[in-house]
């Protein structure tokens, strides 16, 4: 199915939908303006966070953190997404996750 793959992690494999690398490249974001891995998990976006990112980037932000309502519940993606997006191979990561 277009669209579709699979993640493959320890004895588990994950279907890994379109949806799935949006939501990591969301991850990239919020991360990009400072929102660390424990604030991600909560149902709002963190205040002294949120204040040092310029205004007229709030709407995408909040669009942004609704949209990772779906992995807050789904712990085995929530943690590939985290993992994609630490450190150094972050980049690489994500390039493998999209092909």
């Amino acid at each position: 199915m277009p669209g579709e793959g699979r993640v493959a992690v320890d004895d588990t494999s994950l279907t890994w939908m379109t949806a799935d690398a949006a939501r990591l490249q969301v991850i990239c974001r919020l991360r990009a303006h400072g929102f660390s891995e424990i604030m991600l998990r909560d149902g709002n976006p963190a205040y002294p966070v949120l204040r040092r990112v310029a205004a007229d980037q709030w709407p995408q932000v909040f669009a942004d953190w609704n949209h990772l309502v779906a992995w807050r519940h789904a712990d085995l993606w929530w943690q590939i997404g985290l993992r994609a997006n630490r450190g150094d191979d972050a980049d690489t990561s994500l390039k493998y996750l999209h092909e």
